[in-house]
């Protein structure tokens, strides 16, 4: 019991981002409005497809897989740089998508869920920690690396692009979602190596 309420004490912001992610699937907004519809486009849909899911088992899948990657890497690197990665990725994933419906010439696609986001947390979570060790909730005895994990996810992918109309949309998302977290990676090692400025270096910049 008490190594529960550890975990959940370390994992507080990813419950609360999974609460509004599940408290809006409750509320139904209407896609074609918040989520990302070239043919009804407005501004802040880049920014709020990504927190609407579509049926039930695509709110489970994509939570879950967002529990797996994000409860890894946010006590690891902060909560700000996990979530400004989900968020760039998400962002990334909405360019991806619009060029698909374009080139699809299919205005009336209307994209919903957070699974280019994801990818771009599980792009990050390989390059940036490629000794993690990951396990399925439901069987514990085996673990593996997110490296296997986006794998896996992109032979699924090329077996859903010979039977699902609209799976180049979904390739779309998941290729640019995944350059959102690589992209993101290279913005906060940046960050990092400005911020570990040798100090004797910084005393004579000052003198």
């Amino acid at each position: 019991m008490k190594t529960l309420l550890i975990f959940l004490q370390r994992q507080c912001p990813l419950i609360g981002v999974s609460a509004v992610i599940i408290g809006i699937w409750l509320c139904a907004p209407d896609p074609n409005r918040w989520g990302l519809c070239p043919l009804f486009f407005h501004w802040w849909q880049p920014l709020t497809y990504m927190w609407l899911q579509g049926p039930w088992w695509h709110l489970l899948i994509n939570l879950y897989a967002l529990w797996l990657f994000a409860s890894a890497m946010g006590p690891v690197r902060g909560w700000l740089q996990t979530f400004s990665i989900f968020c760039l990725s998400g962002l990334f994933a909405a360019g991806g998508i619009g060029l698909a419906t374009l080139g699809l010439q299919s205005p009336h696609i209307c994209a919903v869920g957070a699974s280019g986001a994801i990818l771009g947390v599980m792009v990050w979570s390989a390059l940036d920690k490629a000794e993690l060790r990951l396990i399925f909730w439901f069987c514990p005895q085996w673990d593996f690396s997110p490296l296997w994990a986006l794998g896996l996810i992109l032979i699924i992918d090329g077996i859903l692009a010979w039977r699902v109309e609209l799976i180049p949309v979904s390739l779309a998302a998941h290729a640019a979602g995944s350059l959102g977290g690589f992209c993101g990676r290279s913005l906060f090692r940046c960050r990092a190596r400005g911020n570990s400025i040798n100090p004797i270096q910084a005393d004579q910049g000052r003198i």
